[in-house]
């Protein structure tokens, strides 16, 4: 996942990878739970689309050589 769009631009190996790319946008400390709101909304939308990413293209291979899967 090294060249993906969600590391671009990243020098240093992410610790929290998901969250790194959700909190750089500007975040709205005024309505806690909308902000909390807005983050887990994101957080989710991102790890979808990495999951996606991981089924159709990593895991892909495997699941065609696998019956069962």
């Amino acid at each position: 996942m090294k060249d993906t769009k969600w590391n671009k631009g990243i020098e240093t190996k992410p610790i929290y990878a998901i969250l790194e790319v959700v909190l750089k946008a500007p975040i709205d400390f005024s309505d806690k739970e909308k902000m909390t709101r807005n983050i887990l909304k994101q957080v989710l939308s991102i790890s979808l689309e990495i999951e996606d990413f991981l089924k159709n293209t990593l895991l892909k291979p495997y699941h065609q050589t696998h019956s069962g899967y």
